[in-house]
């Protein structure tokens, strides 16, 4: 059996068989989430807390029989790193993490792994002017989100926004830290704020790649109701969009009509009427959307970066007006500007759409090319 093919349940029967230092090694590497030299380990262990059985700081020797004995159980992987370097596999992370917290070294250990390799440097009047790497930066993300601070989670979303967006259009940083695999146990015990952001992502992801969201739905079912109105629009808009997308339009359009505030509830009810064939009231949604949300920026996160947002932009196009057909043109043209949509290749499809129509047929073509990438100004 291969790294590959263990399972997370697998995994913790494995890491069940360690003993207590070994335990706290492999919390350790858990929450470092890079590869790592024994030495450098070694050291870092010593700062962190972590010491061998005779209280003493553990030996090279001693450091490298217990990682041999989590290679061999398939809980460190050295496979592809250069001078003898390992890391703890994904499989086992989350679990050992929580382990560390259970036992009280989370914090501690956090604290070393932040100290000794930080994710951003070159300080200027105490503002960080360069940053490490986008990993780090999803090293750091996770240490919030196990840390429950919710401010810190926010600052470091925005600079992977700011820094690294090419990497975050590749990268899913919540489908990776709170679903994979997916505890709710562990997951109700994050702040609301946390779960909004988080469920927002993992919603999405499950959807636009047909996965399973039987998990996560009764926890949303049950996160309508949150007393705090600012987190329960957006549990309720994620709801409504699992529901839509199942094809459930009557059980999504009872909680539009509640007397609850859902977020985007326009782009919803437009998403909904489109379904049902009633193009002209989707478009009017849509028109009622732009009167009220001016703000440029956040008309581009619905209409490019939302589901709904695409069933208006079909309902434009549909619609055969060429006023509405501009409107759907001057979105697309915005695309660059909204770096996160997932939806590029329908987005890319709607233009061609857009440049058929206007005969200029070998443009749509070549942006129909699946190595085009960036041809919006075309």
């Amino acid at each position: 059996m291969t790294q590959q093919d263990l399972t997370p349940q697998m995994a913790q029967e494995n890491y069940d068989l360690l003993s207590p230092i070994e335990h706290s090694v492999l919390q350790f590497l858990s929450v470092l989430k890079e590869p790592i030299h024994r030495t450098t380990l070694a050291k870092h262990l010593k700062d962190a807390g972590i010491l061998g059985d005779d209280g003493r700081s553990m030996s090279i020797l001693a450091l490298t029989q217990i990682i041999d004995r989590m290679v061999d159980l398939k809980l460190v992987a050295t496979e592809g790193q250069p001078a003898n370097q390992f890391y703890c596999v994904a499989s086992i992370a989350a679990h050992a993490t929580r382990s560390a917290i259970a036992a009280g070294r989370f914090q501690q250990i956090a604290s070393v792994i932040q100290k000794e390799l930080p994710f951003s440097c070159n300080y200027v009047h105490s503002v960080p002017k360069r940053f490490a790497s986008f990993a780090r930066c999803l090293r750091d993300l996770r240490i919030a989100v196990f840390s429950h601070d919710s401010q810190q989670v926010t600052k470091l979303l925005q600079i992977c926004r700011e820094k690294f967006q090419d990497e975050l259009r590749l990268s899913r940083p919540f489908v990776t830290l709170c679903a994979a695999p997916f505890d709710a146990e562990w997951f109700r015990e994050l702040p609301s704020a946390i779960q909004a952001d988080a469920l927002e992502e993992i919603v999405l992801y499950r959807l636009e790649n047909f996965e399973s969201v039987a998990d996560i739905l009764p926890m949303l079912h049950e996160l309508r109701h949150h007393p705090d109105e600012s987190h329960a629009v957006r549990f309720r808009k994620q709801l409504v969009t699992i529901l839509i997308f199942q094809g459930h339009l009557e059980e999504a359009q009872e909680i539009l009509h509640a007397d609850e505030s859902v977020q985007d509830v326009l782009s919803l009810r437009g998403w909904i009427h489109f379904l049902r064939g009633e193009n002209q009231q989707a478009v009017r949604m849509f028109e009622l959307l732009m009167g009220i949300v001016k703000n440029k920026a956040y008309q581009r996160n619905i209409i490019l970066g939302e589901l709904s947002g695409i069933f208006l932009l079909l309902s434009l196009l549909k619609s055969g007006d060429p006023v509405h057909h501009a409107q759907c043109a001057d979105f697309l043209l915005a695309v660059h500007k909204n770096t996160e949509t997932p939806f590029l290749p329908i987005l890319r499809s709607l233009k061609a759409v857009l440049l058929a129509r206007q005969s200029m047929v070998a443009d749509a073509l070549f942006l129909l090319d699946a190595r085009v990438t960036s041809e919006w100004g075309r």
